[in-house]
């Protein structure tokens, strides 16, 4: 009787379902987990709006790609769908959610799914390579630093599945099979289609993993070689090819200073931020221990991190913010190059994960905090958006688009293009107009806004005001003479920093409606 008990147990622990047998295998840190994730999730749903850059005109290609759907006639003639592009992932999840959710609903789900999954496949990794799986939980952390504050959407979705095919390679290395390395391939597709950055940061990292282990190098191999094929015959042909602009080096020693405020946000600019930083390296290395592993496959991609993050570009082809996401991958990498710790003693163990539970627990407080003024701080847009009518045609002009309470964030750049999601018409500064874009601009169409016009509303001329309707203005002041002295436009709303003028006639239009609401 007393033999049969630990059978009796093992087998009911196999029977369970998945969920209960994940959770009891170490039930505080998935508490933790489940928690956590809940928190994240209730943010994104009662708080309407986030400090995500990036955000609105992602909304508008989810919205776009609707409208195709549709079949608005004036959609279809500007507009196509292209999946020839490694920036694809999210967005086909997006757009399924889309109809239940809204396009900026949908988009927040996909973030927060991607945030969750972060968090998983780093507890995962640190199990198969042996470290303590609690420094999954500063994986979620990581997951919303720039990338997240900038609204990468996609390569926020990308780096997780990096993460599980780094932990996919291991298994794979040391006794290749026909089942890990179908999933690895996968993988690895998924990655490529998810983002190009994340894929080629993805693809040299699990190259290296392969070069040792049982079996032959070529059945270790193996599973890269649909992701390869993948991109030389359906991507590479596409635009992927194509330049957007030109290049800028930029190499400067205050990347350092950068380097672990990006992990928690924009970047040095948040000083609060710098601190948590530094919080979060320390209680990583106190997990981690400082042994490096001695095999250099395992410990060369820490180095090619740090040297890429000190050395890239910032501005590749036209492609910004380079080496300001690589701090997103250094958890998994250094992961794999710090050898597992000497078996700790409880009280070390504890006050290890403390460590990291407190720091988790500092973000969280910190963003929740921050989030909820920022409600505040962006509100007044929506309220002066209410009162414009439908179907207009947008110029933005963003004079101020930083956020107060979230420090170097330029949250505000994009939001006029929350009115084309919203109330249709068009937008003079579109992510139509690149070409690695899922919806882009019809051969022929020329977008009324580019090289860099978003970021510069001072070079606007006023012969381009017949393109437009309304000009969405943040300032402080009202720049109203400045912009159009003399030309026929008036403002015809103002709420807080936000200034909507329109074209004459579209002002008459507008303001009559108004009074013909209002009963006057």
């Amino acid at each position: 009787m007393t033999h049969a008990a630990p059978e009796l147990t093992a087998n009911s622990r196999i029977s369970q379902p998945p969920l209960v047998r994940w959770l009891s295998e170490d039930a505080w840190l998935h508490a933790v987990a489940v928690a956590l994730s809940a928190a994240l999730l209730g943010l994104f749903l009662v708080c309407r709006d986030l400090p995500m850059v990036d955000l609105p005109q992602h909304a508008a290609q989810i919205v776009t790609w609707q409208r195709l759907d549709a079949g608005v006639p004036e959609v279809r003639e500007l507009f196509v769908l292209n999946f020839r592009t490694p920036y694809l992932l999210a967005y086909p999840l997006a757009r399924l959610l889309a109809p239940a959710f809204g396009a900026v609903m949908a988009l927040k789900l996909v973030v927060w799914l991607s945030v969750v999954l972060n968090l998983v496949t780093v507890e995962l990794l640190a199990r198969r390579v042996g470290h303590d799986p609690w420094l999954g939980i500063l994986g979620f952390v990581t997951a919303m630093g720039l990338c997240f504050y900038f609204g990468f959407v996609s390569f926020v979705l990308a780096m997780p599945l990096a993460v599980g095919a780094l932990s996919l390679a291991l298994r794979h290395a040391s006794a290749p099979n026909l089942r890990d390395g179908a999933w690895l391939a996968l993988l690895m597709s998924l990655v490529l289609t998810a983002h190009g950055i994340a894929f080629v940061l993805a693809f040299g990292t699990v190259g290296l993993l392969l070069l040792r282990g049982g079996g032959s190098l070529l059945t270790r191999l193996c599973p890269l070689l649909p992701a390869a094929l993948l991109a030389v015959l359906w991507i590479a042909p596409g635009p992927v090819s194509e330049r957007i602009g030109g290049d800028v080096w930029a190499l400067s020693f205050a990347r350092l200073l950068d380097f672990p405020a990006l992990l928690v946000s924009m970047g040095a600019a948040d000083h609060a931020s710098i601190l948590l930083g530094f919080a979060l390296l320390t209680a990583m290395f106190l997990a981690l221990g400082f042994r490096l592993e001695r095999r250099p496959e395992r410990y060369l991609p820490l180095v090619l991190l740090l040297g890429g993050y000190l050395l890239f570009p910032t501005m590749f082809r036209g492609v910004v913010l380079l080496h300001t996401r690589l701090p997103y991958f250094l958890l998994p990498i250094a992961l794999l190059a710090f050898a597992p710790p000497e078996p700790n003693a409880g009280r070390q163990r504890l006050l290890t994960r403390a460590a990291v539970l407190g720091v988790t627990l500092s973000w969280l407080v910190m963003f929740t905090t921050r989030l909820a003024a920022f409600q505040t701080e962006a509100a007044a847009f929506h309220t002066l958006e209410a009162r414009l009518r439908p179907g207009a045609s947008v110029r933005p002009l963003v004079f101020d688009r930083q956020s107060r309470v979230f420090p170097g964030v330029p949250a505000f750049l994009h939001y006029p293009a929350y009115y084309y999601v919203d109330k249709g018409g068009s937008q003079g500064y579109s992510f139509a107009q690149y070409p690695l874009s899922v919806v882009r601009y019809r051969e022929g169409v020329v977008a009324t806004m580019q090289g860099g016009a978003e970021w510069r509303p001072d070079w606007f001329q006023k012969d381009e005001i017949p393109n437009y309707d309304y000009f969405l203005v943040r300032s402080s002041l009202d720049r109203g003479e400045e912009l159009f002295d003399g030309a026929p436009v008036e403002l015809e709303a103002h709420e807080g920093s936000w200034w909507a003028y329109a074209r004459r006639e579209t002002a008459v239009v507008s303001n009559a409606s108004a009074r013909s609401a209002d009963g006057t």
